[in-house]
């Protein structure tokens, strides 16, 4: 029986590291939105409620799609599933910095969500077809972590990006993260 792919210790630790950075977008996309309320408030003169329902609708999405990604990858594997989500994402969070309407923020959010929801049937399929069974547990604890990292990172990094850039110019820049984040997948 010959050894999964990625078996060696470099081939483990950047297939680990590159799905723990699409990990991390992931759940930063969860995070990316709110921060911006304030710009997104006063620009489409909306209230909070409304704001509020963009981030409903793109958690909804996540999760009702995650079965339909997860027949996707049984199909087609979980790597042309995680580069769909990573394109998805990263492109409506682009497409969003140039919103001039809100209701074109919250169908954006909906392929956000849609987006995020390719990830964990993705990745625990790439993760148990490509790491040795004796690194597993390392391998999803730290996929684990980089979830919750990427809702711990994307406050403070999209605040700070609406701070340089304007919430336009912080949506274009998640967006570009998450199509760099492809490039390598």
């Amino acid at each position: 029986m010959s050894s999964p792919a990625g078996a060696t210790v470099i081939g483990r630790t950047k297939l680990v590291a590159l799905i723990g950075a699409g990990h991390l977008y992931s759940h930063f996309s969860n995070l990316a939105l709110p921060p911006l309320f304030l710009g997104l408030r006063a620009d489409f003169e909306v209230d909070f409620l409304t704001l509020g329902a963009a981030v409903s609708a793109a958690n909804v999405a996540s999760g009702v799609s995650q079965v339909p990604f997860g027949v996707m990858v049984d199909r087609l594997g979980g790597r042309v599933t995680l580069l769909s989500g990573l394109l998805l994402i990263g492109a409506a969070f682009v497409l969003m910095g140039f919103a001039d309407a809100f209701w074109q923020i919250i169908a954006l959010s909906i392929v956000v969500g849609a987006g995020n929801g390719v990830f964990h049937p993705a990745d625990y399929s790439i993760l148990s077809a490509r790491v040795d069974e004796r690194y597993m547990g390392r391998a999803v604890s730290i996929h684990g972590f980089t979830g919750y990292a990427g809702w711990f990172v994307a406050p403070g990094v999209m605040l700070a990006l609406d701070d340089w850039l304007g919430w336009r110019g912080a949506l274009v820049a998640a967006g570009a993260v998450g199509l760099v984040i492809a490039a390598f997948v």
